[in-house]
C-alpha cells in the first residue's frame, strides 16, 4: 500500500502522505507517519524524493483504544436499547439517536425533534411532575436527574421510561446544554404496579380478617423469619409486630405449653404444599385488669 502511494505520487507529481507500521531492528513494531514529494529535473525526470518521517506510535495507540471504546459503547447502546439525547437550550433543539426515535414510536430521523416534541409525547398526567423534577434538578445544578414517566406513542400505546440526564453549564453557571439517556422500563414497571396492587389487596384483606396472617421462611439450619405479619397479630399475641419480626421465636412463648410442639410440627412440616392446612392452638395473652 505504501509503495503504491509513493509510486502514484511520483507519477502524478503530487505530494504523498501515509501512515504505516514499521518493524524496527529490535523486533518492535512502531507506527510511522511520512509526508514527501518528488523533486524533478527540468526535463521531468525524478531526481530525488524529499520527505519527513515521524513516530506516531503513542498517538496511534490512543486512536485505536478510542475506536475500540467507541465500538464497545455502540454495542452497549444497541444491545442495551439505550436511547441517547442531547438538548441545546439556546435553540431548543434535541438530538436523538435512532433508539430514541424508536422508543417514542417514530421512524429514526423522520424529523428534527425539539423539547416540545418530547413534552408532547409525555403522558398528560405525568407532564407537570416530570418537567418540575427535571427542571428543578437542572436549575439547581445537581449532578444528575432521574425521572420515571409514561409516554404515549403515535399509535396510542403507552410505555414507561426511565430518563437520566446531566446539565452542562457555562463559566457563569448558566445551563447551556443537557444530555442523557432514556431506557424503556415498561416490563419492570408493570411488575412493580402489579406487586403494589397485590400488596394493597393483601392489606385490604388483612384489615377485614378477624385474625391475622403471615409469611414464614424456613432456613436450611432450622431458623425461620417472618418477613410479613398483618397488624392484628398484636391484638392476639399482645406482642408488637416489630418485636415478632425481630425475634420470631418469641411467638411460641405466647402459646399454651401443651400446644407448642403441635404448632412447631405444623409450621415446620416440610411436606406442606399449596393446600391450606389448619391447626388450633391456645394463646396466653398478657394480664389485663387481673384477667388473662
Amino acid at each position: 500500500r505504501v509503495d503504491a502511494t509513493i509510486e502514484n505520487s511520483i507519477m502524478t507529481g503530487f505530494p504523498f502522505v501515509e501512515e504505516y507500521r514499521y518493524r524496527r531492528l529490535d523486533g518492535r513494531w512502531v507506527w510511522l507517519w511520512v509526508r514527501g514529494k518528488g523533486i524533478y529535473t527540468e526535463t521531468g525526470q525524478l531526481e530525488q524524493v524529499l520527505g519527513v518521517v515521524q513516530d506516531i506510535t503513542d498517538r496511534k495507540r490512543t486512536e485505536i483504544a478510542l475506536q475500540q471504546s467507541q465500538e464497545q459503547l455502540s454495542l452497549a447502546v444497541e444491545f442495551g436499547r439505550i436511547a441517547i439525547w442531547n438538548w441545546d437550550v439556546s435553540t431548543d433543539q434535541l438530538a436523538w439517536n435512532d433508539i430514541s426515535f424508536e422508543i417514542l414510536g417514530y421512524e429514526p430521523g423522520s424529523f428534527e425533534p425539539t423539547y416540545a416534541d418530547w413534552l408532547q409525547a409525555v403522558h398528560p398526567e405525568d407532564r407537570d411532575t416530570t418537567t418540575q423534577a427535571i427542571g428543578q434538578a437542572l436549575m439547581e445544578g445537581r449532578s444528575a436527574t432521574n425521572a420515571e414517566y409514561r409516554v404515549i406513542r403515535p399509535d396510542g400505546t403507552q410505555r414507561w421510561l426511565l430518563d437520566s440526564g446531566r446539565g452542562i453549564y457555562d463559566a457563569d453557571g448558566h445551563l447551556v446544554r443537557a444530555a442523557g439517556i432514556m431506557l424503556d422500563i415498561t416490563e419492570r414497571k408493570i411488575t412493580e404496579l402489579e406487586l403494589q396492587e397485590r400488596e394493597a389487596q393483601i392489606q385490604a384483606i388483612a384489615a377485614n380478617l378477624p385474625g391475622y396472617f403471615f409469611r414464614l421462611i424456613l432456613e436450611p439450619d432450622g431458623q425461620f423469619t417472618l418477613p410479613y405479619i398483618s397488624d392484628k397479630v398484636e391484638a392476639i399475641f399482645g406482642v408488637s409486630k416489630a418485636e415478632l419480626q425481630a425475634h420470631p421465636e418469641r411467638a411460641f412463648d405466647r402459646l399454651h405449653p401443651d400446644d407448642v410442639e403441635k404448632a412447631q410440627a405444623h409450621l415446620f412440616n416440610a411436606e406442606l404444599g399449596p393446600t391450606p392446612n389448619y391447626v388450633e392452638v391456645r394463646v396466653l395473652q398478657p394480664m389485663v385488669n387481673g384477667y388473662g
